[in-house]
């Protein structure tokens, strides 16, 4: 299986403002991960994506910083019934 953009299926999304500053975004995506976790397809890949650049021009990128903090070892995921 490819994985073009044609491949993913949309969870949810978040709308933020942009502003010229540094500034930490938090979103608690449990709801959707618990939602992706137990469908019926198979598991593949989780992807968090910018649904398009807020920059445009030269030296614009499309990347995403992103940190991934929570509970560690699975804390939160065991019992789902699904093998990770």
């Amino acid at each position: 299986q490819g994985y073009g953009n044609c491949s993913w299926r949309y969870l949810h999304g978040r709308a933020v403002q942009v502003t010229p500053d540094e500034e930490w975004l938090w979103f608690d995506v449990t709801d959707v991960v618990q939602q992706w976790l137990g469908g019926s397809e198979p598991l593949g890949l989780f992807k968090l994506s910018v649904h398009c650049p807020c920059e445009e021009g030269p030296g614009a990128t499309d990347d995403l910083k992103v940190t991934i903090e929570g509970r560690g070892h699975w804390g939160g995921l065991q019992g789902l019934g699904r093998s990770l």
